[in-house]
């Protein structure tokens, strides 16, 4: 098998994915608008090569339970779950149990060290808790682990997907530090970029992520990007239309490709960490498209991953999300036949045992037969 490495150059190299240049907008606010100015948002196009979700026919989840403590919980059968679609209980056409054997699909594990919105004076943290996370149990990893620097001149692979958490960890401790040169005096403007880079190269890495088999868990070490919720921040229907084209492209190649992607930040849970959950409903056209809805947290949740809170024990939450690559449940069901592009069909697996919970990814956008995008 080629390795993650030799994958991401070539998706890289197959990306179109410039940085849009900025303009200031006009110094006049139009009337009626209390000072709000119209600022050319440019939302950077999906990963080239996303299909549109299914059309009619089965779909395949990949299910995570968890006891309280975040613990994987193995042993559960068929009839302990229940799927809703749209709200409404929907048959389990298939059912496997996975638990680490040697039988089971491939899993790789991405640590991504997103040095474009970690602040400079961290980075060196985050360097020691992966080390700390690479040279645990001697160096012997469960799964092979590759990881990725996330700069402000593009994602960077530190080496080929390795189980052999020693050598990796020589590797990032060879690596010089990856800091950004965002301004970050800039205001609006500064936050601007910082998000449109940022999800650009969340696009990079899920398209090279996508090309490889099997079963991925993305774990995204920093606090996330701008989530340009200001109401001085307003969109037009086209770009609400590149918006809504963006999140359902990202999204849909997240499912089809099994990567789950999770959130773990170093530092102290404040009052702003949870605002993320108000953007967590389903975008269902275009005018109800966001900025946040693309925000990091929002993503990890709707694919089945973690939103952690910011912690200062950051290998503590790497683990936590590592140790649910080797135990999970693999559902199939029929879905849904859509009436129109791009029709959003939400998703809740419930476990009928008391204190378990389910993650999978949250919806998905069909297609009806006859529709290309």
């Amino acid at each position: 098998m080629r390795s993650f490495k030799s994958f991401f150059l070539a998706s890289a190299c197959g990306l179109c994915l410039p940085l849009c240049a900025q303009q200031h907008p006009g110094t006049q606010a139009a009337a009626g608008t209390s000072g709000r100015q119209h600022l050319p948002m440019q939302i950077p196009p999906a990963p080239s090569g996303t299909a549109a979700t299914p059309t009619p026919g089965q779909m395949t989840l990949n299910v995570v339970v968890t006891d309280r403590s975040g613990k994987p919980v193995s042993g559960l059968e068929k009839a302990d779950f229940t799927l809703l679609q749209d709200k409404h209980p929907v048959p389990i056409e298939a059912f496997h149990a996975w638990d680490g054997s040697a039988s089971a699909p491939p899993v790789g594990v991405f640590l991504a060290i997103d040095t474009v919105n970690i602040p400079y004076w961290r980075v060196a943290y985050v360097r020691q808790a992966v080390d700390a996370f690479l040279r645990e149990n001697k160096g012997h990893l469960a799964h092979p682990v590759s990881v990725l620097w996330v700069t402000d001149t593009g994602v960077e692979v530190n080496s080929d997907t390795t189980d052999n958490g020693n050598l990796l960890a020589q590797e990032v401790r060879a690596t010089s530090g990856k800091l950004r040169f965002l301004n970050r005096n800039a205001g609006s403007w500064g936050d601007i970029e910082q998000f449109q880079m940022s999800v650009q190269m969340l696009g990079q890495v899920v398209h090279a992520l996508g090309r490889l088999p099997g079963r991925k868990l993305l774990i995204w070490l920093g606090p996330g990007w701008p989530m340009l919720d200001s109401p001085n921040i307003m969109l037009d229907g086209q770009q609400q239309q590149g918006l809504f084209n963006e999140i359902v492209g990202l999204t849909s190649w997240m499912r089809q490709s099994q990567i789950t992607l999770y959130s773990v930040s170093q530092g102290i849970a404040n009052i702003n960490a949870d605002l993320y959950e108000g953007f967590l409903g389903p975008v269902r056209k275009p005018s109800q498209a966001n900025p946040p809805n693309l925000a990091l947290k929002v993503l990890a949740v709707e694919s089945g991953g973690i939103a952690m809170e910011p912690s200062n024990d950051l290998q503590i939450g790497i683990d936590t999300c590592a140790a649910q690559a080797s135990t999970y449940y693999t559902i199939a069901f029929e879905t849904t036949p859509a009436h129109r592009p791009d029709e959003y069909h939400s998703l809740l697996v419930h476990v009928n045992k008391r204190g378990l919970i389910a993650r999978t990814v949250t919806g998905y956008y069909a297609q009806p037969p006859q529709a290309k995008r």
